[in-house]
């Protein structure tokens, strides 16, 4: 690549040898987005929709071309953006906003959203629990997959929020939507995504690798992306560290850094103070903080938190009780996201403001 950099933020880091590659142009802020949601993706969410509209009832057609799906989804992106109560609320004689409601009817959205669908009910795999997302999953997690990564990478958990009813729906307090569906995501220390994986239960291990427990298994599957390549650094926290973990990355060539709980030491813990009074006067055992260490953790573990931190800002609120709606909408903020980040790394590397 060009303008390659050579730096090291700790001791013991491996000097960065990558850079991102430099772009030569700014593409249309809405391309960004149409290189994830590309022709062939949406031809299939409007043939699925079609196809199901026909299966509920045979003696309508919802005749839903391209155009318009593109058409829902940006008056989708509005609604993010202005948000009302209600979704009738755009198209009401007291709060009409045009930007919606001159696009389509009202009813017209409401169908279109009602038979929005991505995988055809006649041929289910019934051993797949994301079976009604698969489609999007698979047409997307590539394009993530094939972005220039920067040196720094991090892997956490993120929530979707939903309050349904749904066998892959998880509780996990900490977090600011308590409530909804874990997606383990791979980004970069600003929020842009390279991978994912949904959550539907234990994780096996990546082809060719030892199981080394669910939360491992998760983190070898995210760093298959980055298997091989040039000196990157993976951060992740004490839900995910344990020993096997560190020499399963090693052994590929990944360094990692992360934060461990004491009963994942296997026997590296230290001595309690009685063991120490057994073994006689004079003995002691010293702590040892490696500062730049921390100092390197905290500053580029929170890429997971970033992209959290952007799409909050223009979520995208149409509620639905089909689970795998909830999960369109939130890929779609996804991809929102990381289109503008692109698009910003392509202005910043042009030098436009």
């Amino acid at each position: 690549f060009p303008n390659v950099h050579h730096f090291s933020s700790a001791k013991n880091v491996p000097v960065w040898q990558g850079a991102v590659p430099d772009s030569d142009s700014i593409m249309q802020p809405v391309d960004y987005f149409r290189q994830f949601f590309d022709t062939e993706l949406l031809r299939h969410i409007v043939n699925q929709s079609n196809l199901y509209c026909t299966q509920e009832n045979p003696n309508h057609a919802l005749t839903l071309d391209q155009k318009e799906l593109e058409q829902f989804v940006g008056t989708v992106l509005y609604m993010s953006v202005i948000r009302l109560p209600r979704s009738r609320i755009y198209w009401s004689n007291a709060c009409r906003v045009e930007q919606v409601a001159d696009v389509m009817p009202r009813d017209r959205w409401e169908e279109i959203k009602h038979f929005l669908h991505l995988s055809d009910n006649t041929a289910p795999n019934n051993s797949d629990k994301l079976f009604k997302i698969r489609p999007l999953i698979d047409s997307l997690l590539p394009k993530f997959q094939a972005l220039p990564q920067d040196q720094m990478l991090s892997i956490d958990e993120q929530m979707v929020p939903f309050k349904g009813r749904s066998v892959l729906k998880q509780y996990i307090p900490k977090k600011p939507y308590k409530c909804g569906y874990k997606i383990f995501v791979l980004c970069d220390t600003k929020g842009l995504v390279h991978s994912f994986d949904v959550y539907a239960g234990k994780s096996d291990p990546p082809p060719g690798s030892a199981d080394i427990g669910a939360s491992g298994n998760v983190v070898l599957k995210l760093a298959q992306v980055i298997e091989g390549s040039v000196n990157h650094l993976l951060f992740f926290d004490n839900w995910f560290s344990s020993l096997d973990l560190f020499v399963a990355l090693a052994n590929r060539g990944i360094p990692a850094l992360g934060t461990v709980r004491q009963n994942r030491l296997q026997g590296g813990n230290f001595s309690k103070d009685k063991e120490l009074k057994k073994k006689g006067r004079g003995t002691f055992e010293e702590q040892q903080a490696v500062v730049d260490i921390i100092t390197l953790y905290n500053k580029f573990m929170g890429g997971v938190d970033a992209l959290d931190a952007l799409i909050a800002y223009y979520r995208i609120h149409i509620r639905s009780k089909k689970y795998y709606h909830r999960f369109f909408f939130h890929f779609v903020d996804m991809v929102v996201v990381n289109g503008w980040l692109l698009y910003r790394r392509d202005c910043d590397s042009m030098n436009v403001p």
